[in-house]
């Protein structure tokens, strides 16, 4: 068995997109970037000693803050397998200029993996590219085992609405062939908390964490 490092690129850049990066960066590596004190669940221990094929599978996580943060209270990249390409303020162009041929250097990397699942969850920066996911999707899915995560709900924004992304989720999680995770549902229904309006707390990047799990199992 090997043990890999994961690549994990945090970049503390403005962008202009929807969110204002300047504002909701900073609030968030104050806030959240800087706490990585993880305790573990057990249903994340249940899930790793009792699938016989996790050493054979490799999970690579894409994203944007909400993954950093996820990655932060969960230690995803230091589960064996695991992966984090995540990186604040990106959506789309990030996924398609960086993240992939990222993804495909873990693959290459690391020759005795030999099933992947790609576990993407971006667009809360860029609602308005649904379209262009949708078609970056449609091209990846032949190739790579896509798992599509919601984007996840807002409790405040100056300029995202959880109508907005709810729009965003109805479009993508329609994807034929492609499996989707509705974390979405899973906060609306058990709550949420944020420490700014948008980046989460530990226990619910847990909780969304453990319910991504729960569909990968």
């Amino acid at each position: 068995m090997v043990f890999t490092v994961a690549i994990f690129l945090i970049a503390f850049k403005a962008k202009a997109s929807v969110i204002n990066n300047e504002e909701i960066g900073n609030s968030y590596k104050s806030k959240v970037i800087e706490s990585t004190e993880f305790v573990e669940e057990p249903s994340l221990s249940n899930f790793i000693d009792n699938n016989e094929d996790n050493c054979k599978t490799g999970y690579i996580f894409i994203g944007d803050s909400r993954f950093v943060g996820m990655n932060d209270a969960c230690g995803i990249s230091d589960t064996e397998n695991r992966f984090v390409i995540a990186m604040i303020g990106e959506g789309y162009d990030f996924l398609v200029n960086t993240a992939l041929q990222e993804a495909e250097d873990i693959v290459n990397e690391n020759s005795d993996i030999t099933n992947w699942k790609y576990i993407v969850c971006l667009g809360v920066n860029d609602l308005y590219n649904v379209n262009k996911y949708i078609d970056k999707y449609n091209e990846l899915k032949s190739t790579v085992d896509l798992v599509l995560v919601s984007v996840n709900p807002i409790e405040y924004h100056s300029s995202i609405t959880n109508e907005n992304i709810d729009e965003f989720n109805n479009k993508i999680k329609n994807i034929e062939g492609i499996q989707y995770i509705d974390t979405n549902y899973t906060l609306c229904t058990e709550g949420f908390s944020t420490v700014d309006g948008i980046h989460y707390t530990s226990d619910t990047y847990k909780l969304i964490y453990n319910t991504i799990n729960t569909y990968l199992e």
